[in-house]
């Protein structure tokens, strides 16, 4: 809301400035490329965190709309009408929306008037500025970008182009290398033998030139492996939890906490990668064969070391890697098993203290930690031998160098100069080697986050391009045929042959003993889960027909357990209505019987909650709250999952007023144990261990249920 606030502030004030007129350029944009969807997918897909909007912003947005862009750099007059509309930056803080143009001019929105006009003077015409021109992603790509066995591989494709950059800078970085080791060359063999200053000066300033070219060489490569670094943090972060969030309830759910965490941190390493010295290594890896080639010409057979110590690292690498790879697993499962205990003991920190079982909870972590000490030993271990072998091959590579160079330098095959020369190439060539050798444990790391991340991008998404989203004005009529369905292969059914049809605005209530499949019966309508038999419908259309999301923005759902998210009262209602309005807020609160307990904070619906503070929210309250974030969804499909729970006398009254006051304006499940509940209802369904056992009028039920039957 930030920024629709902002859009309607007065181009003439001193802070209507460029990051606004970004703003302002959003919805004619979206205007003009035929996006057809509501202003909740906007709010939704605008940035949440920040008060303006820049044109890094308004790109995210339309891509969080599924718009591709792209930009170029041109004159307004030489922007070809057919590929308009675009978003024109130009000079002076101009910023534009070029909806359509002929060669009697050009139709805009001008940001800072906010007006649409028609550019046919010349000199608006020939400014020059950047144009972004936006195309729709194909749908079939939507929700499933790049997927696939190689997803990271297909990201590192998106900078080629960088790369390219960078191995051609890693050339003549390269070759400049060679400049100090022939300066060494010839001050021995030229300035020191002849005594000549001139010499000297000549080569100290040529060598100064090399050093300064490989100074701003390296300074360029820098930033461009940081700006490398940056966008591969924030894609593979972003998307990778775009991925995961896409996943299915229960393709997520059996995996801890704490693992989930672990595995996410994992993704860090990639980011390390190009921000360390294992990617300069492996960028200069290609180029040894300069040095080689220059140690053959000025060594003649002393490049045979360095060529035999090339091969001693291949081999012993080759033997080592099998034992490297068990290892890094076995730590990095046992790091993962480690940090979700932890996650779990501070999660539940109330109780653990409440069942004083401290000494429990410390024996299981000190058992988990040596287990972790363990793998992390033998990783750690192996790391130093090959550190070890690594630190002896480049000792070894320059006694041998100097030894067999003495020799020819005895025989008057080479010079003194050109020996030093030598060693200091031999070390150059080796280096690299040594860097990515020394690098194998954190190397097989990064290759194991880099198979795991491909992994996740193989999964199959909930998203369903080709599904119907017709459910903008459904009437709520539900039917259940046959349906089964079990949440693991080793578990008896969690309900069983359900067959039951439930009228548009009827209210009907579960009941029945924990277990008996309640619960299970609003996750499948909410498409949370997929029944392995049978048939759900709305308004006679399988909601496997049905995109997930939308399915789940069309049901108001509130769970048996209270979930509340870190932020304010407002963010955390506005979780299911996003474009709704202060006055529905107020009236939903009222509703939820929750204005008078508001309204006694201190920063009212502006009061921050979660962590330390939700815990310190009566049990009530924050039951209340999330009845109300429900009834603002103002769904045609209301689902209660034991309302009642945690509500006092006067919570259940205004719960039943408030079904009262949805009766006939939405279709309302409620799961519950509460004979008010029941008797509010139109019909109740009693279920008993998965199966329906019988279906009535409150008043005819309720008995059944006391009776134990």
């Amino acid at each position: 809301m930030t920024f629709l606030s902002a859009i309607k502030g007065n181009p003439a004030d001193n802070n209507w400035g460029r990051e606004t007129r970004y703003a302002a350029c959003l919805s004619p944009l979206l205007e003009a490329l035929g996006w057809r969807g509501n202003p909740e997918q906007v709010v939704e897909a605008m940035p949440h965190f920040k008060t303006t909007m820049d044109l890094v912003d308004l790109r995210s947005t339309l891509a969080n709309l599924h718009f591709q862009s792209s930009a170029r750099k041109t004159r307004l007059k030489d922007i070809d009408p057919r590929l308009l509309p675009c978003l024109f930056d130009g000079p002076g803080g101009t910023v534009m929306v070029v909806v359509s143009g002929d060669e009697n001019g050009y139709r805009i929105f001008d940001s800072a008037r906010q007006t649409y006009r028609t550019l046919d003077n010349r000199s608006e015409l020939g400014q020059t500025g950047q144009a972004f021109f936006f195309r729709p992603v194909p749908r079939d790509k939507i929700g499933q970008w790049n997927s696939g066995k190689e997803w990271f591989q297909a990201v590192l494709g998106r900078f080629k182009v960088f790369f390219k950059r960078i191995l051609i800078m890693t050339f003549l970085l390269n070759l400049l290398a060679l400049a100090t080791p022939l300066f060494i060359m010839a001050v021995y063999d030229l300035a020191i033998n002849a005594g000549s200053f001139d010499t000297l000066s000549y080569l100290l300033a040529g060598v100064g030139l090399a050093l300064l070219c490989d100074l701003f060489l390296r300074y360029v490569r820098a930033r461009t492996l940081a700006h490398i670094s940056a966008r591969l943090d924030y894609i593979v972060g972003s998307t990778a939890l775009q991925k995961i969030l896409s996943l299915s309830v229960a393709q997520t759910e059996r995996t801890t906490l704490g693992s989930k965490l672990a595995r996410f941190r994992e993704f860090d390493m990639i980011r390390d990668f190009f921000s360390g010295p294992m990617a300069l290594a492996f960028l200069e890896l290609p180029f040894i064969f300069i040095f080689l080639l220059a140690i053959w010409i000025i060594g003649g057979p002393l490049a045979l070391v360095p060529a035999g110590m090339l091969v001693l690292y291949g081999v012993t690498a080759f033997l080592i890697l099998p034992r490297i790879r068990e290892y890094t697993t076995d730590d990095l499962a046992s790091t993962a098993s480690k940090g979700s205990f932890i996650t779990e003991c501070f999660n539940n920190m109330r109780t653990i203290k409440q069942l004083g079982a401290e000494e429990i909870w410390l024996d299981r972590y000190r058992d988990i930690s040596a287990g972790q000490a363990l793998s992390g030993m033998r990783n750690n271990m192996i790391a130093a031998g090959t550190q070890t072998f690594a630190h002896v091959i480049m000792i070894a590579a320059g006694v041998m160098t100097l030894t067999f160079g003495i020799l020819q330098v005895l025989d008057n095959q080479m010079t003194v100069g050109a020996l030093v020369a030598c060693m200091a190439l031999v070390w150059r060539l080796l280096a690299p080697i040594q860097t990515l050798f020394l690098a194998l444990t954190r190397l097989n790391q990064i290759g194991i986050s880099v198979k795991r991340l491909n992994q996740l991008f193989t999964l199959p998404s909930e998203h369903n391009p080709y599904a119907s989203s017709m459910l903008k004005s459904f009437q709520g009529h539900i039917r259940f045929s046959r349906v089964s369905f079990r949440y693991s292969p080793d578990q008896d059914p969690a309900v069983m042959g359900l067959n039951f049809e439930i009228r548009p605005g009827e209210v009907v209530a579960f009941a029945g003993a924990n277990s008996s499949g309640k619960s299970t019966v609003a996750k499948l309508l909410a498409g949370l889960y997929q029944p392995q038999i049978g048939r759900i419908s709305i308004d006679d259309v399988d909601i496997r027909q049905i995109d997930p999301l939308d399915l789940r923005k069309a049901i108001g759902y509130m769970p048996q357990y209270t979930e509340l998210f870190h932020g304010t009262i407002r963010q955390n209602l506005l979780l299911a209505n996003s474009v709704a309005s202060e006055e529905q807020i107020r009236e939903v609160c009222d509703l939820a019987n929750l204005t008078a307990d508001i309204d006694q904070l201190p920063d009212k619906l502006d009061t921050r909650i979660g962590d330390q503070a939700l815990r310190q929210l009566p049990a009530g309250f924050q039951q209340r709250l999330n009845m109300a974030r429900t009834f603002l969804t103002d769904a045609k499909i209301m689902i209660f999952d034991e309302p009642g729970n945690t509500l006092d006398e006067e919570g259940d009254r205004a719960f039943l007023a408030a079904i009262e006051k949805m009766r006939g304006k939405a279709t309302i499940l409620m799961i519950t144990h509460r004979p008010s509940h029941m008797r509010a209802a139109d019909r109740v369904v009693l279920m008993n261990k998965g199966t329906i056992q019988t279906i009535g009028p409150g008043a005819s039920v309720i008995p059944l249920i006391y009776k134990g039957a």
